[in-house]
């Protein structure tokens, strides 16, 4: 019986199944000829079962919804800390600290690598069934010549989008998306910090793309004024911006009408891991539908 909660406990000594009536109960039934109901009721009858099954079904229930919680919490975690370490002394970098400060060091070796250097890095985000996140293959990755770009020509232009600048997102309503403390929205005209996002790829997906700019296909990362990314747990959920991983439900395939990379002004849709595009409606941002259509159109500022 110590097992039970008090609340249960309570209850089950008021409706009488583990304590029986009191004595003198007991004696005021003697009297008037009726017989004693003591003994069936101290929880070896029948009476017991029913609070026998409902702490069972109580117990059952618990453990379904820790698990779920733990299977969520799993999903929505990105890269390991342990194969972020691997990747770091691969690379010749210190591999101590938080998660957020690997992904971090990692993000910066990729953007200040050489055209010559080839950082080999397992695209953990392709295993864990992602969509949209470019080409992964075993084989070595093409050289910028081989592409046909290199760093100079990029720099070139002005207008070309590139990893780590600060950009805004305009909706069809002509409102910026803004993010006040998770949630996203797209409330108002104004270029402010709420509305600031800068534009990531992840050191963890290989792309055969210039890793300098945008093109259709690549895969872009969000991060909001209060350091989390851009989310969408999935299909038809709202997007959110609640951690700092650079995960399946953080990533957001670039699609554009045009080819080449993505400029100040251009028209984007960005296509979520469940196939959904971001979309908005009023003031909600949200992955519902997998059309590029006005409710899905962002024009990229900066």
């Amino acid at each position: 019986m110590e097992m039970w909660a008090a609340p249960v406990r309570a209850a089950a000594r008021i409706s009488g199944w583990l304590c029986g009536p009191s004595p003198d109960l007991a004696v005021r039934r003697q009297n008037h000829g009726l017989p004693n109901l003591a003994e069936p009721h101290r929880g070896r009858g029948p009476l017991s079962t029913p609070l026998v099954a409902s702490v069972g079904c109580y117990a059952a229930v618990k453990a379904t919804a820790g698990q779920k919680r733990a299977a969520a919490k799993k999903r929505k975690k990105g890269p390991t800390l342990k194969l972020l370490r691997e990747k770091l002394k691969e690379l010749g970098l210190p591999s101590s600290g938080r998660k957020a400060e690997l992904l971090e060091r990692l993000r910066l070796a990729v953007l200040e690598a050489t055209d010559e250097e080839e950082v080999d890095i397992l695209p953990a985000l392709k295993q864990n069934g992602s969509r949209g996140l470019g080409d992964v293959e075993d084989a070595e990755a093409p050289t910028p010549s081989s592409m046909g770009w290199t760093r100079a020509t990029t720099s070139q232009d002005p207008d070309v989008i590139r990893p780590g600048d600060e950009v805004f997102l305009r909706a069809h309503t002509g409102y910026f998306l803004d993010v006040e403390a998770d949630r996203v929205q797209a409330r108002w005209e104004d270029m402010g910090v709420w509305q600031s996002l800068v534009i990531e790829k992840s050191p963890l997906v290989v792309e055969t793309t210039d890793p300098m700019q945008f093109q259709a296909g690549d895969l872009a990362f969000f991060r909001c004024h209060t350091g989390c990314y851009l989310d969408v747990q999935e299909e038809g959920s709202p997007v959110q911006a609640r951690w700092q991983d650079l995960g399946v439900w953080q990533g957001l395939e670039v699609a554009t009408k045009h080819a080449g990379p993505l400029k100040v002004g251009d028209t984007l849709f960005l296509k979520t891991h469940t196939g959904m595009y971001v979309d908005v409606q009023g003031g909600s941002v949200q992955a519902r539908w997998a059309d590029e259509g006005d409710w899905q159109a962002l024009t990229i500022e900066r």
